[in-house]
């Protein structure tokens, strides 16, 4: 075996490992060599879509961005791919009054990473939106220690606290 392929060989086994670590999967690096580095590389970038997904997101198509976003749930996804799809899903099911699905993505979401301050305000949102105030408010308390300088957070724990203690509404949440 020269150098080269050597060096190669060994660069090949250094994509594969971090790729195996990404993505779950196990290959060895003369299997990468037999492969389609399209295909690799491809897995090691964001999924084309959860792209597609987030700009149909952004331009308020929240059907569409639905849609791909589920798709790409059958799709093999990087950790963080995959994170942020569950808290679009959330955020959009949030949105349109689709609670029970907004939590069971929240909850996917903080399986992922359990400590995170916007998968705790989305289900504390879903939580809200199906009349569980207590829920709701040790969600967004969680999400606040978190996120302390948040100001939607801050007027979503004044909301819940306004429906489990009426006594200390503040005067915008009795609107």
């Amino acid at each position: 075996m020269t150098l080269t392929k050597s060096i190669r060989t060994l660069a090949y086994a250094i994509i594969v490992s971090s790729i195996s670590v990404t993505i779950g999967q196990s290959v060895s690096a003369a299997e990468y060599e037999v492969k389609n580095q399209k295909e690799i590389y491809w897995s090691i970038g964001k999924s084309d879509l959860v792209i597609k997904a987030g700009k149909r997101m952004e331009a308020g198509k929240l059907d569409q961005a639905r849609r791909l976003y589920k798709q790409s749930l059958k799709t093999t996804l990087r950790r963080n791919d995959r994170f942020i799809t569950y808290i679009n899903l959330s955020v959009i099911h949030n949105t349109q009054k689709d609670y029970d699905a907004a939590l069971k993505y929240s909850n996917k979401a903080l399986n992922l990473v359990p400590n995170n301050w916007l998968a705790l305000n989305n289900r504390g949102t879903a939580h809200f939106g199906l009349g569980h105030y207590d829920q709701a408010q040790m969600d967004y308390a969680k999400a606040i220690s978190l996120q302390p300088n948040d100001e939607g957070l801050a007027y979503n724990i004044k909301l819940a606290q306004s429906k489990v203690s009426p006594e200390l509404t503040p005067e915008y949440a009795q609107k």
